[in-house]
């Protein structure tokens, strides 16, 4: 079998010639890849100047908790020769795949963030599996989506030109760099994990569809798409809901696809990608209350026609907190160009759906928490694209002098007005908590206090204690900026097991164990009420079978927090068996 080659030149055809009267000398590819390298390094250096010493909230101390779990001194089962491999799996909860499964079982929808993990548990045997490691890997994740989506605007706008030159794909470029560098969201939300990873690989997926597209008749090109679209829904569940909905909309609106091969096509994809998620689905159906939290639905969410108005307003008011109305106006009208240009509707479709992903599904926006802050940035990327296209069109595909007069100076006051509202998200958090408050509150209030308390923690427990938590948030920031400690169970979760009786039968199934010689606990102010009768019923007779009764010693209460609904306080107790 011959594997499929990707293509060097798109199919789309050149543009039309009455917009060819602009010719532009092209500077040397060479020194302009020289340029994206440099200025890409240059962003680096820039997002980890500013966020290298960000502490983390509990969706990224989640993802980070769960890739140190992965780092143990073997990934798969010891071998035992009188046993299967499932049963040496399963009675090995110690290996990395065995806590791998077990976390995809109790929340299926992160399967579909397998790549995501990967990509920070490869990264971490390279530089780590602390905290730092993790911000820097999303930090480089974000910077190669800029680099990406600048490759797509060179390749995209050098159509423009009838004579084959390079000058418009220069131009795109560059006007789609300069957005993208100068995207105060884009900036701000490069440290925080997963997502970061989730939109590089749309961006992947969406520039390898535009130029093999699925629809296509030559297998070398859907073979391609096919493999990035697979990559991206398993990279981020975010991307199941936009890219399968914008590879349809783009094949219907598209002229390279046949109208009569177009219902096949759409069958053929529909299967297809209810084959690539089936393992998901099986897992939701098992565990069907993971489909709400995953955000799929909420049970808060309302569907009646004036929820669905303002959600879908809401879009558009959402643009001027996370972008700026000037920038999302040039940016949809490039991708629209591109759209009509050159047959690549691949961006427009995207924004397309993001926009009816907004609208119809409320846990889109909001599912217990500001939902919106993660899944905005999957737009970015497009309308940085948009920009580029409509910069490189103003300057090489205006035909008249007249029009030229009105295009250019309208295009170049959009983009100095979008560039200039983003330059406070570039300023201190004060500046940040005016624009985006949301933002704000979410991530950057109260930075600076988490690791000071750590360290406090850290200097008042022995080394080798056993640390109880009362629940995955609290456990999930301490042990990702802690070193060197054993965390112990999470108390309120395996209480709940405990008060059904069912707690010694999972505790034996997955082979959990503790430490029951020096016993902390960290809790929340309120929680010692219940903390007495939950940590005797987890440790006690029909859980760890360690002492049932302790005395209860508050050591430290440590404010994390202030005017911001995060951790709050944090209380630090002993635990003393009782006699």
């Amino acid at each position: 079998m011959i594997a499929p080659s990707l293509p060097l030149s798109s199919e789309l055809g050149e543009a039309p010639a009455r917009y060819a009267h602009l010719r532009v000398r092209a500077w040397g590819l060479p020194a302009a890849v020289l340029l994206l390298v440099a200025g890409c390094v240059v962003v680096f250096a820039y997002r980890v100047h500013c966020f290298a010493d960000l502490e983390p909230r509990t969706d990224q101390a989640s993802a980070a908790r769960l890739v140190q779990e992965l780092r143990t001194d073997h990934f798969m089962p010891a071998s035992r020769a009188e046993r299967s491999f499932v049963l040496q799996l399963a009675g090995d909860p110690d290996s990395g795949l065995n806590r791998l499964l077990r976390y995809f079982f109790l929340t299926p929808h992160f399967m579909l963030s397998s790549l995501s993990l990967a990509y920070f548990y490869l990264g971490s045997w390279l530089l780590g599996d602390n905290w730092r490691a993790f911000v820097l890997l999303s930090i480089a994740a974000s910077v190669v989506t800029l680099a990406v989506t600048t490759l797509w605007a060179y390749y995209a706008c050098r159509g423009f030109l009838s004579d084959g030159s390079r000058a418009a794909g220069l131009i795109g470029a560059a006007g789609t760099f300069v957005a993208g560098a100068f995207c105060g969201y884009a900036h701000l939300f490069s440290p925080w994990g997963v997502h970061n990873v989730g939109v590089l690989a749309l961006v992947a997926a969406g520039y390898v569809s535009s130029r093999c597209p699925v629809w296509s008749t030559r297998s070398s090109r859907w073979c391609w798409s096919g493999l990035a679209q697979v990559c991206a829904i398993y990279t981020h569940w975010t991307n199941l809901i936009l890219l399968p909905p914008a590879t349809v909309l783009a094949a219907l609106v598209s002229p390279r696809a046949k109208p009569r091969k177009r219902v096949l096509f759409l069958a053929t994809y529909a299967g297809a990608t209810l084959v690539v998620v089936l393992p998901v689905i099986v897992l939701l159906a098992i565990k069907p209350q993971d489909f709400v939290y995953a955000g799929y639905s909420t049970a808060s969410g309302s569907f009646d026609l004036a929820s669905l108005a303002s959600r879908a307003g809401g879009w558009f008011t959402a643009a001027n907190r996370y972008f700026s109305i000037p920038g999302f106006a040039l940016g949809i009208a490039g991708a629209i160009l591109l759209g009509l240009w050159q047959g690549v509707w691949i961006p427009a479709a995207v924004i397309a759906a993001h926009w009816f992903a907004w609208a119809a599904l409320p846990g889109f926006t909001w599912n217990g928490s500001p939902t919106e802050l993660r899944t905005y940035n999957y737009l970015l990327p497009f309308l940085w694209l948009g920009i580029g296209v409509a910069v490189a069109s103003a300057l090489t595909c205006t035909q008249s002098a007249r029009a030229r007069a009105l295009v250019l100076p309208a295009t170049g006051f959009l983009l100095l007005a979008h560039l200039v509202l983003q330059l406070p998200l570039f300023g201190g958090p004060a500046d940040v908590a005016v624009r985006l408050p949301l933002f704000y509150e979410s991530y950057l209030c109260g930075q600076g206090r988490l690791r000071a308390v750590v360290r406090s923690i850290d200097a008042r427990v022995p080394r080798r204690a056993t640390i109880l938590a009362s629940d995955y948030p609290l456990q999930d920031v301490y042990f990702v900026l802690s070193h060197d400690r054993r965390p112990g169970a999470v108390v309120l979760t395996l209480w709940q097991r405990a008060k059904t009786h069912r707690l010694a039968t999972h505790l034996a199934k997955y082979g959990y164990t503790t430490d029951c010689s020096s016993l902390y606990a960290l809790l929340r102010p309120g929680q010692p009420g219940d903390s007495p009768r939950a940590v005797g019923a987890v440790l006690g007779a029909n859980g760890f079978r360690c002492p049932e009764r302790y005395h209860w010693k508050l050591l430290e209460t440590y404010p994390v927090r202030s005017r911001c609904d995060y951790l709050g306080e944090i209380d630090l107790y002993r635990l003393q068996p009782a006699s």
